[in-house]
């Protein structure tokens, strides 16, 4: 699961914010603040991890299968490329320990700086001038180690950059020679220091903190979940297994960059706007188990789920009282025997017709409910949901997101991608909204006790900043009331209509 985002001179977002989010995340705010953008940072660091470089030498990657936002220059601040442009991610999805410790939080900040790909003089690519990693801050190994390039390309004798690894302060040095020695090793020497017991002696705190790439010769002889690392190797092995490299053989975690690789692969994106409905459809077979971001799939990932995915895309539209059942119905032709048409029957009056024929609502709505219904450990980012939807629907649709937070069993057998297969059959929903429907229903099964206040995370991005859009949480209390109170003048159009106002 996600906990934050962190975005720095990224788009709207000048000095540094923090977006707190939970299993259901509310992004609220005016037109053109920020809120798609908070998304669209989750989709840049998706295509950039997807592009299997390594994180420490690749590049953002602006334009790729999740996203299209163009150069790292349109992504920049204001578009100065004097600033250095800083993503970061807390989750919980780490476990250096196993089954004894699950889900422990990590933290990892990328920060980007403007540079010129390889025969150009203009400065429209980026590189990676740090890369920061946290573990479990606060509670255990909370090292951080920085890693930075002093050149933004590299030239034709190789890259020249230098790499350094140190520490941000003592606490940090001290806290990783307690993390190694918990871990299992009985003795550990770093440099001329032989560290047996508590406490960690403050000469061998300053000597790793007084210079850079001291860290690097710690030397562990003791095996460590059945891999071991030597004196010669030192920590740059253990910070290599421990950060970098996926799950070694035998070794009972995995690797931070892969924990977050693999969180970030369950991204799922449906977009502003959903794909207008067609009459028949050509059925493909290389189905993925995703609607697409404008829902252009949904038909497939329909086809694909048979009859149980029927049966709860039924219960679905039952609890959100809309009187349809769907179903796909192929069509015959001697040109195309894959002719389908997306059938939705009415339950008043029997009558089938095709998803052409209904409200614009639906078709809206559909995929939302199809993705829903059989995603996995994913977290489902949408925009607008309400969009063409009746205030009560809008409401509604709070019960579905709560439904949909455990997921159910998988369609693999039906050609859905076995990525789908639930590991903790959990699921997160970051919803891009300017429904006060919604909002109230979720308040509302907070007061009841269905879900706790801290499932639900209500965010407000105001553009007013001086350095740009500012991050606003709004914190809810144990009876669904806001903490917080709202920033003036959103939500207060019904008020005003009726009793008049500065704005009326």
């Amino acid at each position: 699961m996600l906990r934050a985002i962190e975005l720095e001179n990224f788009k709207p977002f000048g000095s540094r914010q923090v977006v707190p989010l939970s299993d259901i995340t509310l992004l609220y705010g005016p037109n053109s603040g920020g809120k798609s953008s908070i998304i669209q940072a989750l989709m840049v660091m998706k295509q950039t991890v997807a592009a299997k470089q390594s994180s420490l030498a690749a590049p953002l990657h602006c334009t790729g299968g999740s996203a299209d936002l163009g150069s790292f220059m349109s992504l920049l601040h204001r578009h100065d490329s004097s600033r250095t442009l800083r993503l970061g991610f807390e989750f919980d999805d780490f476990d250096p320990h196993g089954p004894t410790r699950p889900h422990a939080p990590a933290i990892i900040r990328d920060s980007y700086r403007a540079g010129a790909p390889p025969g150009s003089a203009e400065s429209s690519s980026s590189y990676l001038f740090a890369a920061q990693r946290i573990y479990d801050p606060g509670r255990g190994f909370d090292s951080t180690i920085v890693r930075r390039r002093s050149h933004a390309v590299s030239d034709g004798a190789g890259d020249r950059a230098r790499r350094t690894w140190r520490f941000t302060d003592a606490a940090s040095a001290e806290s990783l020679i307690r993390h190694i020695h918990r871990a299992g090793h009985t003795s550990v020497q770093v440099g001329e220091y032989d560290y047996e017991e508590e406490p960690v002696d403050d000469s061998l705190v300053n000597w790793l903190t007084a210079a850079p790439n001291r860290f690097l010769q710690i030397g562990v002889e003791e095996p460590l979940g059945g891999w071991r690392i030597d004196a010669q190797r030192g920590a740059s092995e253990y910070l290599k297994r421990l950060i970098y490299t996926p799950d070694p053989v035998g070794y009972p975690g995995q690797s931070m960059e892969n924990s977050l690789e693999r969180l970030l692969s369950r991204v799922l994106w449906l977009g502003p706007l959903r794909a207008y409905p067609a009459r028949h459809y050509t059925l493909r077979t290389d189905n993925s188990g995703l609607v697409g971001v404008a829902g252009e799939q949904t038909l497939e990932v329909v086809a694909s789920g048979g009859e149980p995915l029927a049966q709860r895309l039924h219960q679905h539209l039952s609890s959100l009282e809309i009187p349809y059942t769907v179903s796909i119905e192929k069509l015959s032709s001697k040109v195309a025997d894959d002719l389908v048409m997306l059938v939705l029957r009415d339950l008043r009056t029997g009558t089938p017709v095709s998803s052409a024929d209904v409200g614009f609502g639906i078709s809206q709505l559909l995929p939302i409910l199809v993705q829903g219904s059989v995603a996995h450990t994913s977290i489902l980012c949408v925009e607008q949901p309400e969009i063409h939807l009746h205030p009560r629907l809008q409401a509604s649709l709070g019960d579905f997101f709560i439904d949909t937070l455990t997921a159910k069993e998988p369609f693999v057998s039906r050609g859905i991608a076995a990525s789908f297969i639930p590991e903790n059959n959990r699921n997160q929903w970051i919803i891009e909204t300017h429904s006060e429907a919604l909002m109230l229903r979720l308040q509302r099964r907070i007061r009841e006790g269905v879900i706790p206040a801290e499932a639900v995370s209500v965010v407000y991005v105001d553009p007013r900043g001086s350095e740009g859009s500012t991050v606003i949480p709004l914190r809810l209390d144990d009876h669904g009331d806001f903490i917080d109170e709202w920033p003036g003048g959103f939500f207060e159009e019904s008020y005003r209509e009726i009793f008049g106002g500065a704005h009326s």
